[in-house]
């Protein structure tokens, strides 16, 4: 159950002890309650759209109109221009947000392990806190291995099924009609309407797609063999891809405008810590192949972050590095509630009040293993690493042992390897890396039902026995940045 407490019995008795921890959570609650001030804490809202690339946004420089409404909401507080998750893909990356631990700590770092019983989530903490606690997700990974712990109240809507984007909305709309008003309120709202496959209604489409006449569709199933087996494209190709993809994302911002526009009129935004981010990136195409979770570049790795709300400056734009773990401290922060004392995020707030942001590393970590259909086996697609000190970004793959570093000033799109000039450098940086990783939390896999893995096919996460021999071919290409390996096709080939 959400609290951790046992279920009854089979001969539907409650065991004593049960009772007693039952009433003991309840007193805890009602004590949090009562130990309030004369004003409760603030109410915190987390928006998390699934596969929302920082650089696809207004707010952070594009210059499409695929974004008006989260950049209106972006002026209304402060955004963070180096924000970085620390996992390509969205299970661990959202048990980081929702613990503040990387990866390798809270122990949900694969497709199989569960978050450790020791790692305190957000939604827990806050509900022992006397908070009303909701999660509306828009994919499974986020009510299964402990990452719905703590949530009162979860409703999972399966979208990713049809480009109808409306239901999300609705059913968070749905929950603030009837919430505990008595209780200061944690809601996660979590949309997939940018996550491929890339169908949008068509609205959307006649705003960002021209005219195409090709191979690409945008489809999961297409983007993940051009992943496994290479793809040899030309730029309309690419091109109409990035604007199905654009067209996703404009048909999410209008249903943040619906979702906001409720918030505002009911007053649910008064005395709340709004958080808008995202789980990852996407690549496009970028270093040679598309999706997210196989690598570390910043297409995938650096996402959006937006604080606002009471005790956040407003127009305000900070350029430090910073990471997903740093949400769940900083949200704790604004709302005055002491949290774990392990975490690995820092508060945020110091840096919009004027302080000197503090040297340190963020970690970013990639262990996708895939499950095969019919099968217990699994196939991989590799298992990174990267690190980051200041603008010094090196990336290490712990299959191969290749180490690669970029400096991200001047060369922000990470295009030239830079080992030779910082050698002595990309050492230490490695030998900080392996530090991080040497004691990680591990937790015991769990097993895929045959609706699971059909499920999750459906997003791309599982393979069948074909894609994964290719995956696992020594002919399989190496995804390179473009210019060292199999990128675009030349167009006057075609």
């Amino acid at each position: 159950m959400a609290l951790g407490i046992m279920s009854a019995t089979r001969t539907g008795k409650t065991p004593l002890w049960g009772l007693f921890a039952v009433a003991l959570v309840s007193l805890a609650a009602l004590i949090a309650v009562l130990a309030w001030p004369s004003e409760p804490p603030p109410n915190l809202l987390i928006v998390s759209i699934d596969t929302l690339r920082a650089d696809h946004l207004g707010c952070y420089g594009y210059d499409r109109p695929t974004s008006p409404t989260l950049d209106a909401l972006a002026e209304r507080g402060v955004v963070f221009e180096a924000a970085s998750t620390p996992s390509p893909w969205t299970k661990p990356a959202h048990a980081s947000l929702f613990t503040g631990k990387y990866p390798s700590r809270h122990g949900a770092i694969d497709s199989f392990r569960p978050l450790s019983d020791d790692t305190v989530h957000l939604a827990s903490l806050l509900t022992e806190q006397g908070f009303d606690t909701a999660a509306v997700v828009n994919v499974a990974w986020l009510t299964i291995h402990g990452l719905a712990r703590g949530f009162q109240h979860v409703d999972f809507v399966p979208s990713f099924e049809s480009p109808e984007p409306s239901e999300v909305t609705e059913k968070s709309i749905a929950w603030f009609d009837q919430r505990d008003r008595e209780k200061p309120f944690f809601a996660l709202v979590h949309y997939f309407d940018v996550h491929s496959s890339y169908q949008s209604l068509p609205q959307y489409e006649q705003m960002f797609v021209d005219e195409y006449v090709g191979p690409a569709n945008g489809t999961t199933a297409q983007l993940l063999d051009f992943t496994i087996h290479g793809a040899r494209l030309i730029d309309r190709d690419i091109a109409h891809i990035s604007n199905l993809y654009d067209a996703g994302i404009r048909q999410l911002d209008d249903q943040l405008a619906k979702l906001f526009a409720y918030l505002e009129e009911n007053g649910e935004l008064e005395n709340t810590v709004v958080v808008i981010t995202s789980d990852h990136g996407e690549e496009l195409f970028d270093h040679g192949s598309f999706m997210h979770g196989f690598t570390q570049y910043e297409e995938v790795a650096r996402v959006p972050l937006v604080f606002f709300g009471p005790g956040v400056a407003v127009k305000q734009r900070i350029g430090a590095p910073v990471s997903l773990v740093d949400v769940m401290p900083t949200c704790l922060k604004l709302m005055g509630i002491a949290g774990p004392e392990d975490m690995d995020g820092v508060p945020l707030d110091d840096l919009w009040r004027g302080a000197e942001p503090a040297e340190r590393a963020l970690f970013y970590e990639a262990d996708n293993k895939i499950p095969r259909e019919k099968s217990d086996t699994t196939y991989s697609l590799g298992s990174r690493r990267a690190i980051r000190r200041g603008d010094l970004k090196l990336h290490y793959d712990i299959e191969t042992g290749e180490k690669r570093l970029f400096d991200l000033a001047a060369d922000p799109l990470e295009r030239t390897i830079v080992n030779g000039k910082h050698a002595a450098v990309a050492d230490a940086m490695l030998e900080e890396l392996l530090a991080h990783l040497a004691n990680p939390t591990e937790t015991e896999p769990g097993n895929w039902s045959d609706d699971r893995l059909r499920a999750l096919r459906q997003l791309g996460y599982v393979g069948g026995e074909t894609d994964a021999a290719a995956a696992e071919s020594p002919s399989q290409p190496e995804r390179e940045p473009p210019g060292d390996g199999p990128s675009r096709a030349d167009p006057e080939a075609d």
